[in-house]
């Protein structure tokens, strides 16, 4: 019943539009005709028209109507800050387990490439990992990332957000019996992402890691070092979603003319 009324209210749009779509041509034409109806000429002299005028001053006149018209109305372009701090989450999965983490990161431009902008964003993340009934993990993740932001649209309010990152992680397995592995990590990996502007210094970074190679180092007292590496794409079980929001320093929105 509900999709039948939906398809009758939005029938009755459709046709509306049309109807008002044909009712403004109908209008417009009739305009048209009745301004080029011979019927209201008047036969004038143009001579007595530019008897007493002043020609420059008409000239001049005709110019600044013109430049006028020719003149657009500017709107707001984001550019792009030399400096940024973002602060965001993270979630994933893990088997039976979910990951977790809280992040910052402090950006900086280093170069335009065209119409691209190339930062270096130094950050910190601390990972965890829940839902397994025998141990906790805990990990302190710090990254360099190399980032390049394209933007996708006219006015550049939403950016291609890709590049490389190189991460060295420190933390602890414990278990519930009580006994504890240290663990040490080196992360090598390609992001991808989407940078959306909410204002002009603030914006919310959207990524995730497409491809990842990890090695891990589990070190427990009494026992040998166990380490093992492992390779993860995108919707990967390991591979984390990072919601984050961004504040630009020193950024100004530009004014141009559409």
């Amino acid at each position: 019943m509900k999709t039948n009324s939906l398809k009758v209210f939005l029938s009755l749009i459709f046709y509306s539009l049309i109807f008002s779509t044909t009712l403004a041509q109908d209008s417009l034409l009739e305009s048209d005709f009745v301004f080029n109806d011979s019927s209201f000429a008047t036969a004038i002299n143009v001579d007595d028209l530019a008897e007493g005028v002043d020609m420059y001053t008409l000239d001049e006149t005709i110019l600044t109507v013109d430049h006028f018209e020719a003149a657009q109305d500017p709107v707001d372009v984001i550019v792009f800050a030399a400096t940024m701090l973002g602060l965001g989450v993270g979630f994933g999965w893990f088997d039976d387990d979910t990951l977790w983490c809280l992040k910052a990161a402090y950006f900086f431009k280093v170069a335009m490439l065209n119409k691209t902008a190339f930062y270096l964003a130094l950050g910190a993340t601390y990972e965890g990992l829940s839902g397994n009934n025998n141990f906790k993990r805990s990990l302190f993740d710090f990254a360099l990332r190399m980032m390049f932001f394209t933007p996708i649209t006219m006015y550049s309010n939403v950016h291609l957000v890709y590049g490389l990152l190189l991460a060295y992680g420190i933390g602890k397995n414990k278990f519930d019996g009580g006994f504890e592995q240290d663990i040490n990590r080196i992360l090598i990996g390609a992001l991808i992402g989407l940078n959306i502007m909410l204002s002009p210094i603030w914006s919310i970074l959207l990524q995730t890691n497409v491809f990842s190679w990890q090695e891990q180092t589990l070190k427990e007292e009494g026992f040998a070092d166990i380490k093992n590496d492992f390779t993860s794409f995108i919707i990967a079980k390991n591979a984390i979603f990072a919601i984050s929001f961004i504040h630009h320093f020193g950024r100004r929105a530009q004014r141009q003319l559409e």
